[in-house]
């Protein structure tokens, strides 16, 4: 009896590991970076904790205004010139619009857009 109910949790704990690691597995990438970051950046943590006379909590939060900075910056100027790329599209597509309406021959369709703009 014992035997069967080891048997069973054992079992049931080998269905949760397997479980767990079937979910961790897309976030094993940002693990990997996470150690890699931890591993590379505290040299730079304890000695700015150092600078900081211990403050450990104030050069935490020093790391992660800069990383996020290194990592925000470029991302929003990539998103900013990508709006501006949009808003270009849509400026030509207008004009192409509007110059299709006045050669078709439609002179009413032409004149509301006209006045539209």
């Amino acid at each position: 009896m014992k035997i069967i109910q080891l048997v069973i949790r054992l079992g049931l704990l080998a269905v949760l590991i397997f479980w767990t690691l079937v979910l961790i597995r897309p976030f094993w990438p940002i693990l990997a970076w996470s150690v890699v970051l931890a591993v590379a950046l505290n040299p730079v943590f304890q000695r700015l904790a150092k600078v900081l006379g211990g403050g450990r909590s104030f050069a935490a939060t020093i790391l992660t205004v800069i990383s996020l900075a290194i990592v925000i910056g470029p991302a929003t100027w990539i998103g900013l010139g990508a709006v501006d790329g949009i808003k270009d599209i849509a400026e030509q597509l207008t004009r192409v619009r509007w110059w299709f309406l006045r050669h078709s021959g439609n002179q009413e369709l032409a004149a509301g857009r006209a006045a539209a703009l």
